[in-house]
């Protein structure tokens, strides 16, 4: 008969069945160009040089928004203006701002953690506990809002802390 290999397949001589597959030879390889860094706003062309720079007519004011009613913008609506001397903003505007962020977003247990931050600070305003309250509520926390809104002295003068409250109550079906 025929040898065979080591492990007793076939002709021992490499037939066609035991042939490792050559290696094709690749083209040229594409050249790469040097990274170049351009000023802000230019613009690189095919041949990688910068192009000029386009001119953009100044961008128009962006139309009025209807009323927001989204938790940060009921809170923020109570605030004094949160820019102080040199246009630094102060820790509790910034907590304002992400409370706003992450309900706007609909991660209401993110914007908790903030708004429980900020009652904790001597900034607070009966708008920070309204939004921590309204948070409560649209996470179904209903007796939580509720003694949420009860910790602001005179509560029962603000008519949106009455109309939760009440909310919270019918939830609680305890009216």
């Amino acid at each position: 008969g025929r040898p065979q290999d080591r492990a007793g397949r076939g002709p021992a001589s490499g037939g066609a069945a035991h042939t490792r597959p050559t290696h094709t030879q690749e083209g040229p390889k594409p050249t790469q160009q040097p990274l170049v860094l351009l000023p802000a706003g230019a613009r690189a062309t095919a041949q990688g040089s910068p192009a000029p720079a386009r001119t953009h007519a100044p961008a128009l004011p962006a139309a009025p928004r209807e009323q927001d009613t989204t938790p940060g913008a009921l809170a923020a609506s109570s605030h004094a203006p949160q820019a102080m001397a040199g246009g630094r903003r102060g820790p509790a505007a910034r907590l304002r701002e992400l409370i706003r962020d992450a309900a706007d977003k609909n991660v209401l247990s993110t914007a908790s953690f903030f708004a429980e931050k900020l009652l904790c600070m001597p900034e607070r305003t009966p708008g920070d506990v309204y939004t921590m309250a309204q948070l409560h509520y649209q996470q179904r926390m209903f007796r939580r809002a509720l003694l949420t809104l009860q910790q602001v002295p005179g509560w029962t003068e603000y008519s949106r802390f009455r109309l939760l409250a009440a909310q919270c109550l019918l939830e609680c079906k305890e009216f």
